[in-house]
């Protein structure tokens, strides 16, 4: 893989992730999670995971901008 696969692979995740937060009722959220038929505790174990791939992924990109 080269620089460039690799910019682009974070862009597509980017993309996927934008569109995702977009969708989830345009950014509107319910008041209980029963009633958004959603998990928020689950939700919060991936936002942490995603919190720690940025922080590598920036850590990297500090390394490669010098």
């Amino acid at each position: 893989m080269n620089s460039r696969n690799a910019i682009e692979a974070l862009t597509l995740q980017n993309q996927r992730l934008t569109g995702m937060l977009r969708g989830i009722d345009n950014g509107l959220w319910w008041a209980t999670d029963s009633a958004a038929k959603m998990d928020a505790d689950r939700i919060l174990v991936q936002a942490e995971i995603i919190r720690a791939a940025l922080d590598e992924t920036s850590v990297i990109a500090a390394r490669i901008s010098g």
